[in-house]
C-alpha cells in the first residue's frame, strides 16, 4: 500500500478499470467484461447426441432443458456462502452451448445475479447434479437477499437417480 500511495495517486484509480481488464485479459481472450466485477462467456461446440433425455416429457423441447452448475465460495447453505461461477449448457440444434458468468468481486453480485436470472429464464426444466441441496438453494438465498424471487423451475437433479443406479 505504501508503494501505491508514494506516487501521490489515489489507490481506487489504481484498482478501478485496468484492474477489471486485467483479470478479463487473464480469464481468457473469450471472456468479456459486461460490468463492474462481472464478466461472460460463450462456448459453443458439437453435441455428440442429438436424443434428448428421457427424464424430460415429451412436450419439452431439447433447447428449453438448461444443464447448469455453479462454484461458491465455501460449501454450507448460509447466507455468507456467495456464487461465484455460474454455467449452464443446452443443445440447440447439434450444438453445446455453455454459457458462463463470472462473478469477480462480492460489489458486482446484483449485476450477476441479474444475469444468471435472464439465463435461468430461457429454460423450461433445469437439470443438475446435486442442485436440490446445494446449488439452488444457494442461489435461492443469493437471489432472496437481493430482493429476487427464486425460480420456480422444474428441476431434476440427476444425483437421485444416479444413486438408485451406483
Amino acid at each position: 500500500l505504501n508503494a501505491l500511495r508514494a506516487d501521490g495517486k489515489s489507490i481506487q484509480k489504481k484498482l478501478d478499470r485496468p484492474m477489471i481488464e486485467s483479470v478479463s485479459n487473464q480469464l481468457g481472450p473469450e471472456w468479456s467484461v459486461i460490468g463492474e466485477y462481472v464478466h461472460q462467456r460463450v462456448v459453443v461446440q458439437k453435441a455428440g447426441f442429438s436424443a434428448k433425455p428421457k427424464l424430460v416429457a415429451k412436450s419439452i423441447k431439447f433447447g428449453q432443458i438448461g444443464f447448469f452448475d455453479t462454484e461458491t465460495t465455501g460449501l454450507s447453505n448460509g447466507a455468507g456462502t456467495i456464487v461465484f461461477l455460474f454455467g449452464i449448457g443446452s443443445i440447440i440444434d447439434d450444438q453445446f452451448i455453455v454459457r458462463q458468468v463470472f462473478l469477480e468481486n462480492f460489489s458486482g453480485e446484483k449485476l450477476f445475479l441479474e444475469n444468471v436470472e435472464l439465463l435461468i429464464s430461457n429454460f423450461s426444466v433445469l437439470i443438475s447434479f446435486n442442485g436440490l441441496a446445494f446449488d439452488k438453494r444457494i442461489l435461492d438465498t443469493r437471489l432472496i437477499i437481493d430482493g429476487r424471487v427464486p425460480s420456480t423451475h422444474q428441476h431434476i437433479d440427476l444425483l437421485h437417480l444416479s444413486r438408485k443406479i451406483w
